[in-house]
């Protein structure tokens, strides 16, 4: 089968980098992600009929995390974590309590100025939480496409 994964962003420039990793990622015919429309990223918007789907087929959740989480993506997390996904939250400005996530739940703050010490942290997450090799291999693959996006996106 491969590793289905399901991309949540928390506004317009989060969107941006997870559509470009699934058009990257639609290259390997052993990943499928999933990214929620834009239209579920408005105050009252809440996850589709679709995404709750794709969110239940998935392994693995990349959750991107720039700025205020809207309602959907909240849910998306509550959701994800009921469900024991393993999930890989990065929070590329800011610090503090992520709304939608549970405590104990890593969170992985980048700094797109000194990136090393996150992609060690995500790389280690991800080969215990990931089952299956070539699913940690393509997972991290995922996760360091991503982070060099989103350094790229901040010079």
């Amino acid at each position: 089968m491969g590793l289905r994964v399901f991309v949540s962003y928390s506004g317009h420039e989060d969107q941006v980098a997870a559509l470009r990793l699934q058009t990257l990622a639609g290259t390997r015919p052993e990943l499928q992600v999933y990214v929620p429309p834009v239209s579920t990223r408005n105050r009252r918007g809440a996850p589709t009929v679709a995404d709750l789907k794709a969110l239940n087929e998935s392994k693995f959740v990349l959750a991107i995390i720039s700025g205020i989480i809207p309602p959907a993506m909240q849910q998306e997390l509550a959701v994800a974590q009921r469900l024991s996904k393993t999930i890989v939250p990065i929070v590329v400005r800011g610090r503090g309590n992520i709304a939608g996530i549970q405590a104990g739940q890593p969170v992985f703050y980048l700094d797109p100025y000194n990136p090393v010490e996150t992609e060690k942290q995500i790389i280690e997450y991800v080969s215990s939480a990931v089952p299956g090799k070539s699913n940690q291999q393509a997972a991290s693959g995922l996760v360091l496409l991503l982070l060099g996006m989103l350094i790229l996106a901040k010079e």
